[in-house]
């Protein structure tokens, strides 16, 4: 990256990226279920496959977080790698499975609905080896988490030292090689220093008819100051250029790839330029911005009907960048998340 956006070099504690990774998974999972399960009549409005782009600023902590998520429930385009038996008779009651992977550790956790804890963990144990020979990662058992009626069992494993070549295994083995879009800023993003990836499976009770995603994410500082900040997409993303995969297309309405940018703050910041330029409605190309300031601004970038490749996309605003003394980076990175999964449920 450039432009005075700096990268954030120092590796994050281990609790606090365990957090990261359940906490902000659960999230996501919470929202793709509502929106992929099979019997809603469209995904993205008739697309076979979304994709988002989120960037989350937080003028308070001089901190932005940086997301890019595929998902579809047509398991010809995202899947789980081969060797994981997600037909096990021990998932019918599980709601989700997710792998996660950074530099520094990778964590497995299964989610189970209605069950004991002891059976839950029992479940997990059956369907483990499955899934630590798919993605070629040991786990050991770390913990098992009750909330109300859904049981997260967490494994832990060691961290991928070449996360960038994991990441490129990894979508070979999980992805539709003619996907291209936005997975094709996936590696670049992994060879951030903070950076995660993740690989998500959900599902119902009561059936095997899974849905999967797939999230690379990291953190970064920005500078500290007044005056304007601009938000550089395809700098952030480490990419030249962006386009919309051809799965993504929703007939007449366009394409289901959009750019979302939130900037928080705890005074009053004004939306100044963006490029391409303002539309007046949303799914036609351009920025939709829909307040001009506030202590929240919004903008989202869509390709309309047009998958022409941006090799331009930024967003500016003025107002004042101060950093607390400690930054919290994990709630920083689950706040971003959560406004992923709020936009994401709103397109339902």
């Amino acid at each position: 990256m450039s432009n005075g956006i700096e990268k954030v070099g120092e590796k994050l504690q281990l609790k606090n990226l365990l957090l990261l990774a359940v906490l902000s998974l659960a999230i996501i999972s919470f929202s793709l279920v509502d929106l992929l399960k099979s019997s809603s009549a469209t995904i993205g409005f008739g697309a076979k496959l979304m994709e988002m782009v989120n960037i989350g600023v937080n003028c308070t902590t001089a901190s932005v977080d940086v997301a890019t998520v595929i998902f579809s429930n047509d398991t010809s385009l995202i899947h789980f790698p081969e060797e994981a038996n997600l037909n096990d008779p021990a998932l019918i009651n599980a709601t989700g499975i997710t792998v996660g992977f950074a530099g520094n550790f990778s964590v497995l956790i299964f989610t189970f609905e209605n069950v004991s804890a002891s059976t839950a963990k029992l479940n997990a144990d059956a369907v483990k080896s499955s899934i630590e020979s798919a993605f070629g990662v040991s786990f050991t058992y770390n913990s098992t988490e009750t909330h109300d009626s859904y049981v997260d069992v967490v494994y832990m494993g060691e961290g991928q030292s070449d996360l960038v070549s994991y990441t490129e295994w990894l979508m070979d083995q999980c992805l539709n090689s003619t996907i291209g879009g936005f997975s094709l800023t996936f590696p670049e993003m992994a060879s951030e220093p903070s950076a995660m990836v993740n690989v998500i499976g959900d599902k119902n009770v009561g059936n095997f008819n899974w849905t999967y995603s797939m999230v690379v994410h990291y953190t970064a500082s920005i500078p500290t100051d007044g005056g304007l900040h601009t938000m550089d997409v395809l700098d952030l993303l480490n990419a030249e250029s962006l386009s919309p995969s051809q799965y993504a297309l929703v007939g007449e309405l366009g394409y289901s790839s959009i750019v979302n940018v939130r900037v928080h703050s705890n005074e009053t910041i004004t939306f100044e330029e963006c490029i391409p330029s303002r539309v007046t409605y949303p799914m036609t190309r351009g920025w939709y911005v829909p307040s001009d300031s506030g202590l929240t601004l919004t903008g989202t970038f869509y390709f309309g009907n047009d998958p022409t490749a941006v090799e331009e996309l930024t967003f500016t605003f003025s107002g004042v960048v101060v950093p607390e003394i400690n930054s919290i980076f994990p709630l920083i990175a689950l706040l971003a998340i959560a406004m992923l999964a709020i936009t994401l449920k709103n397109k339902k």
